[in-house]
């Protein structure tokens, strides 16, 4: 496996993780939406990182999901196909 297929898939392992993170805290008794929303944020933020990676690209050092999302935009014109302008 190339080097930036294992960085993303390890990427993808520590979003699902993140995913769980979330989800456990939405089956607690007192839900902190702060920190599901932290979780979910996190989630999408590295997922989008492991698909940059593991196509080749490297990825803006950024928590802003749009600006993420603009590298990407480039290598996949499907997405512009669902409506993201």
């Amino acid at each position: 496996m190339s080097e930036e297929l294992e960085i993303a898939r390890q990427r993808l392992a520590k979003a699902m993780n993140d995913l769980l993170n979330a989800d456990n805290n939405l089956k607690s008794e007192q839900i902190p939406f702060d920190t599901v929303c932290f979780h979910c944020q996190q989630a999408a933020e590295k997922f989008l990182k492991a698909y940059l990676v593991g196509n080749g690209q490297a990825y803006p050092i950024t928590h802003d999901l749009f600006l993420i999302l603009e590298k990407i935009l480039p290598l996949n014109d499907t997405i512009n196909d669902a409506g993201y302008h």
